[in-house]
């Protein structure tokens, strides 16, 4: 189980570390070193997975829940691969995402105007790096509002975004 933030700490078991939400699945390897299990925990509401650590060196996982509609699945007894095979047979298998999100990407909070996106590009260029996107943050919106551009710091963006996608 991966939680989906880097600021999130290493959960050493005790929970309630967990600063975004989780992907409940566990992979779990039995006592039988070839063999696993897994347990994919759904729920509509908010959750807490707790692994802890007993002194015998067996492990507990535990749910802490809000509520909501539960389902648990168990997948038993296979390799490793079987079990994440059966659990993609519930989940669904992942959608390839469009050429053009897998390649680099350049983003920064730092871009406060058009000049500072076009130097990062320009340096991508000459240094012959490929760069498939540029992501803005906050400072390009006029008065942090959404869908707005501030005109001042970024005076011809439309135009130079279609001259970067050509």
């Amino acid at each position: 189980m991966w939680a989906n933030g880097q600021e999130t700490p290493y959960d050493d078991g005790t929970g309630y570390k967990q600063t975004y939400g989780v992907h409940p699945f566990a992979l779990v390897q039995t006592s039988v070193k070839s063999q696993f299990m897994g347990i994919f925990f759904r729920n509509s509401n908010a959750m807490s997975p707790i692994i802890t650590h007993n002194d015998d060196g067996k492990s507990t996982l535990s749910y802490i829940s809000t509520g909501g509609t539960v389902e648990i699945y168990f997948m038993l007894k296979g390799s490793a691969k079987e079990i994440i095979k059966m659990y993609q047979n519930v989940i669904g298998k992942a959608k390839l995402p469009p050429f053009w999100a897998l390649g680099w990407h350049s983003s920064a909070y730092a871009y406060t105007k058009q000049s500072d996106i076009e130097a990062n590009v320009n340096s991508y260029n000459t240094s012959n790096i490929p760069l498939e996107g540029v992501w803005l943050d906050i400072p390009y919106m006029d008065k942090y509002a959404d869908f707005s551009v501030d005109t001042t710091a970024f005076p011809s963006i439309m135009n130079y975004t279609q001259t970067i996608q050509a």
